[in-house]
């Protein structure tokens, strides 16, 4: 059946390609597309960079209304879902956030609202706004730094919001789906005064979970969430204008329909490990790798929140931002400044084991696991911005600016992770049946006895963020001009984290606590940098540029946060800057009359200094895990953009990506069963006196990337004899298979995924039915790996020489396998959006 649905959509994807090639009727000019990319406004057919948009019109036809949506939509671009709600990865040529800050910026009316998480990758939960009175929506790819600064380094998503305007204007729209979605959006704006323009937007939203957990049969994945904006303009005579800005976001997500997979195929471990890493006699390991398995295979097994029975309570977040933009116009330059303050408040609680009951007895002899991720956290943001930009006529332009961020983040963490065993070897338990081992985060409760009172490991990080740019276009022929562009950096972070676990246990009476409570360890790490950027570009036409650019991406130094038990450790936890050199080719065509466009870029990004973890002896002499800036990655490909009005009625858009990855250069220190396995290599080194292995992962693909994706849709605009507008859409997006890390074992399939959308159109009326998902295509397409404690065992044996460790010595090693958290994904929806325009 599933072949059949795929046969289906190729289908239809070759129908839009023949006919692009058949159709030779052009009747209609595309419109001209104005970006302010560059933070000024030019041509989307001049300006040198690879951008694509989405306009209000496709925001509201296509139903979009968040980062994973606009993903959906485009080609180059992945949403990835992480390990809890804030490690949300956003992958844009190649280039996966798997460890730091986003490699992706986040701006909203120039704004750059991107954060950090603390304990997990990704970004946290301010980068995903509802949108709410979006006009347009910038997709800028490629390093970007000289420009949007701190956290463009692969590229930018930038939303510009509308501003109220003279014209008296309102809508109304609905979104109902018969799988439970429910959607209301409201809008007015107009003027007060002949100067002074108000607007106000609204949208309440409330979405059904589309599928259930087997453990308690409630729903999961659901959400639901009201907000707000309230925008005011003053214009000042014909020199200056005001534009302030409020937007508050209440949401609610119950938590996510992840399941986690177990199934496990053998790896080959390298027999001269064999003593190094577990018992002698192993010859290898099950480990969860091999196929993605299907949903059939991996059912949604949520533990209820053991204090109330009912489910966890997900994540909630609440959003307040203002924005206030004044802008200057004098005699040959514009004055911008652009003050932004804002706050998300959220709380993460949920199952994150995902294995079942926690409260379940344990049979004899069994073993079950349970975990929490209880992440309360608080995000204050500042900017100020200052920028100059030339008005004039002549052959230089230019703009000049200064920034201002700092962020103020406080994580608050309570998770734990239970571990229960029927029965516990006397060597640890001291032969106590039934007894219960909780980690949390660094405590230990005994099954017998009472709970504990629990405390918050505290997290705060504080980034004071300074930064000058410039950008000078000279046009020193007809046809020809030179653009150079740069921005200094400087950046000074500072933290805390907190000291390694408090241990508590009661095998042999009362509790037994030690230290009495964690101590938070401050850190300082400080930055500077120059990230340049030049531009060449021809124009022997209106309709023809040709551009070739040399950009500097960096990310800048920091301290990782994803410790281990041992605690925070500032001096092994810092990183250096991350670099990039890219190199790219694009170009801006049109034909025809303007009736086809077809732009692309062909890009070559040279990765050097890419973060890894690799492995080092603390003091304690156990060997531990530490960030390095290790690796290089080599990245190449190129992106087409197709759009053509095809005949007076039927248009076209196409977007295509092709890349290719491959790390050439990445060498990590580990004595962990699971790396050696994975890598399948092991070159015996000794480190502070212990044996340990070499991994040599160089050749393998770059993770989170695949190689193909592709976007198609075709639209067609009909009148009808009672004045009524006929409107058909249809979409389809592929994407290639990818690995989900650098081991290169486990790998996500490829996908299709076709949208359908029929509707009428009149006067003041829109009514349109969709169908999402059309074939019903249920790949497993997102997930992550993370230890599975379920099937943590336990190898001991005697060790002759000349192995390690000591020759001679008995010992016991545990081993921690993997297991897999896969995302089930939205199924086929039906659905009607209807709006009413006064």
């Amino acid at each position: 059946m599933k072949s059949l649905q795929f046969a289906h959509v190729r289908a239809s994807i070759l129908a839009i390609c023949a006919a692009s090639l058949t159709i030779p009727v052009y009747a209609q000019e595309l419109e001209e597309i104005v970006v302010v990319a560059r933070k000024r406004e030019e041509s989307l057919q001049e300006v040198p960079i690879s951008i694509s948009t989405f306009n209000a019109e496709d925001l509201r036809v296509q139903g979009i209304d968040s980062l994973e949506d606009i993903a959906r939509q485009s080609a180059g671009i992945i949403f990835d879902k992480g390990f809890s709600p804030q490690d949300t990865r956003v992958v844009m040529r190649g280039l996966s956030p798997t460890r730091g800050r986003p490699n992706v910026a986040v701006l909203l009316d120039d704004v750059d609202v991107s954060s950090e998480a603390i304990r997990t990758s990704g970004s946290s939960l301010t980068v995903n706004p509802r949108l709410i009175d979006i006009e347009r929506i910038e997709i800028v790819r490629g390093p970007q730094s000289a420009l949007y600064g701190r956290s463009a380094f692969g590229g930018a998503i930038h939303y510009v919001t509308r501003r109220p305007g003279a014209e008296r204007r309102g809508q109304l729209s609905v979104d109902v789906s018969a799988e439970g979605k429910k959607e209301i959006m409201g809008s007015a704006s107009g003027p007060l005064s002949d100067n002074f323009f108000v607007g106000f937007n609204f949208a309440a939203w409330n979405e059904d979970g589309y599928y259930q957990n087997t453990v308690t049969g409630a729903n999961v994945g659901g959400q639901q969430g009201v907000g707000f904006t309230l925008a005011g303009a003053l214009d000042v005579g014909e020199r200056a204008r005001f534009t302030a800005r409020l937007e508050y976001t209440d949401d609610e997500f119950e938590p996510a329909a992840a399941a986690s997979s177990a199934i496990r195929i053998p790896l080959y471990t390298p027999a001269h490990t064999l003593g190094v890493l577990f018992h002698p006699n192993a010859t290898s390991v099950d480990q969860p790798f091999g196929p993605i398995p299907g949903m059939d295979d991996v059912p949604i097994r949520h533990s209820p929140d053991p204090r109330t029975g009912e489910e966890y309570q997900g994540t909630t977040r609440e959003v307040l931002r203002g924005n206030l933009r004044a802008e200057f116009d004098f005699a040959g330059a514009m004055l911008t400044s652009i003050t932004h303050v804002g706050s998300v408040d959220a709380q993460q609680f949920h199952d994150s084991q995902r294995d079942g009951d926690i409260s379940a007895p344990v049979p004899p002899f069994g073993i079950s696991v349970s975990g929490e991720v209880n992440f309360v956290t608080e995000t204050d943001l500042f900017s100020q911005e200052f920028r100059l930009t030339s008005t004039g006529e002549g052959p230089l332009s230019w703009v000049l600016g200064g920034l201002y961020w700092s962020e103020e983040y406080q994580h608050d963490e309570y998770s734990t992770t239970c571990i229960n065993y029927g029965f516990m070897p006397p060597f640890f338990s001291m032969g106590v049946p039934n007894f219960r081992l909780r980690i949390d985060c660094g405590y230990w409760v005994a099954r017998i006895g009472s709970e504990v009172p629990r405390h918050a490991l505290p997290w705060t990080r504080e980034v004071a963020h300074t930064s000058a740019y410039g950008l000078v276009d000279w046009q020193f022929s007809e046809a020809w001009d030179i653009g150079l562009e740069a921005r200094y950096v400087s950046e000074d972070l500072d933290m805390t984290g907190p000291s390694g676990g408090t241990l508590i246990g009661n095998a042999f009476g009362p509790f037994t606590q030690f230290p009495a409570e964690p101590h938070a360890i401050p850190a300082e790490e400080d930055d500077s940098y120059l990230a340049p950027k030049m531009v060449l570009r021809y124009r022997p036409s209106d309709e023809h540029t040709y551009y070739g650019s040399v950009s500097q991406a960096i990310k800048p130094a920091g301290i990782s946060t994803l410790v281990g038990p041992e605690g925070f450790n500032p001096d092994v936890l810092r990183f250096e800057a991350e670099k990039m050199r890219v190199y790219e080719f694009g170009w801006k065509t049109s034909w025809m009359d303007n009736s086809l466009r077809f732009n692309g870029a062909v890009f070559y990004q040279d990765f050097t200094d890419k973060q890894l973890t690799s492995q080092w002896l603390p003091p304690s002499g156990i060997l531990s895990t530490r960030p390095e800036n290790a690796s290089a990655a080599l990245i190449k490909g190129i992106e087409v953009d197709v759009s053509a009005v095809l005949t007076d009625n039927l248009t076209m858009q196409w977007g295509y990506t092709l890349l290719s990855t491959e790390y050439d250069a990445y060498d990590k220190l580990s004595s962990s069963l699971n790396d050696v396995v994975r890598g399948g290599t092991c070159e015996l080194v000794t480190l502070g006196g212990n044996t340990t292995c070499l991994v040599d992962l160089t050749g393998n693909e770059v993770e989170d990337v695949p190689r193909h994706q592709l976007f198609a849709g075709l639209s067609w605009r009909s009148g009808l004899a009672n004045g009524a507008e006929l409107m058909i859409d249809f979409d389809v997006q592929y994407q290639g298979s990818r690995w989900m890390d650098e081991w290169n074992i486990v790998e996500f399939e490829s996908y299709m995924l076709a949208d359908f959308r029929i509707g009428l159109s009149r006067d003041s009326w829109t009514v349109m039915a969709y169908v999402e998902n059309l074939f019903d295509d249920d790949t497993l397409r997102s997930g992550t790996s993370a230890p599975d404690f379920a099937a943590i065992g336990i190898v001991s044996g005697f060790v002759p020489p000349p192995r390690v460790p000591p020759p001679g010595r008995f010992f016991f090693t545990l081993l921690f396998p993997n297991a897999l958290t896969l995302y089930y994904p939205d199924p086929r929806e039906f659905g009607v959006r209807a709006s009413y325009t006064f």
